[in-house]
């Protein structure tokens, strides 16, 4: 026995059917007459779908109320004001998977460090971070979980330059 069940009252039954046996007897449809200490256990006639009525007019509610709280697309947030000295920062994840259309083989680690020399550095000077990962998505004509090595780059741009190029 788990010490979890041991631990429980004598009287508490969590194995035995027997150790519940005023709720089974009211419960049990060869019951004759409901047992009176369990009245308040069933359903009466008016309570059977109210439930559901409740229920219903409570999701479509919280639905409506999702749906308001939208609001419109709005333009990036204003950059934060920072403390003298520092400077506000713009993050962006740009994501990379390895795997080529068609079956044909993967992009090499030379092939990847060659777009970074090539493509990346020129094009954020500042810096960067490169990241192996694991992208994954759901094929929708077969349903499977399709998934592939790749790569994140995280780039943080002073908020300024990146107000300026937008």
């Amino acid at each position: 026995m788990p010490p979890a069940m041991s631990a429980m009252p004598p009287d508490r039954c969590l194995t035995r059917p027997s150790g519940c046996a005023t709720w089974s007897r009211a419960m049990s449809p060869r019951s004759r007459r409901p047992d009176p200490r369990t009245r308040h256990l069933r359903r009466t006639p008016t309570m059977a779908g109210s439930a559901s009525v409740i229920r219903l007019p409570a999701v479509a509610a919280l639905l409506l109320l999702t749906a308001a709280c939208a609001g419109h697309p709005q333009g990036p947030a204003p950059a934060a004001a920072c403390p003298a000295g520092d400077t506000a920062m713009v993050q962006a994840t740009l994501f990379f998977g390895l795997d080529r259309p068609g079956g044909a083989p993967q992009i090499t680690p030379r092939e990847f460090d060659r777009f970074v020399d090539e493509v990346v550095s020129p094009t954020f000077p500042d810096g960067f971070t490169i990241q192996q990962a694991e992208g994954g998505w759901r094929d929708t004509e077969t349903g499977a979980t399709i998934r592939e090595p790749s790569r994140t780059i995280l780039i943080l741009a002073p908020a300024a330059d990146a107000a300026a190029r937008a």
